[in-house]
């Protein structure tokens, strides 16, 4: 079937585009900060949370897809779950286990 192909919905890119580019943004962020280094944490409604990066935190950001979990440990933040059908941004990053 050659002209068949999936289609994403405008949610479903929307929220694909967020995740990636939250993903970059923490996973950028995780290398060779100091004590006093944080990592934003941004989702819908205007939900914004700062967790220090040298802190065993797991946080539930609430999107339209359902809810995605950020874990912060040993100094890196990395999306540990994802609503989303493919889950890149739970792929990206070190292959390990959070605390």
């Amino acid at each position: 079937m050659a002209g068949d192909r999936t289609l994403l919905t405008f949610a479903d890119r929307l929220v694909l585009y967020v995740l990636v580019g939250a993903a970059l943004v923490l996973f950028t962020m995780g290398g060779g900060q100091g004590d006093g280094a944080t990592v934003r944490i941004t989702g819908d409604g205007g939900f914004e949370y700062l967790a220090p990066l040298g802190s065993d935190t797991i946080v539930e950001v609430k999107g339209p897809l359902g809810t995605t979990v950020v874990g912060v440990a040993d100094g890196e933040a990395r999306v540990l779950s994802s609503p989303c059908p493919h889950e890149l941004c739970v792929k990206t990053g070190r292959p390990r286990p959070m605390r």
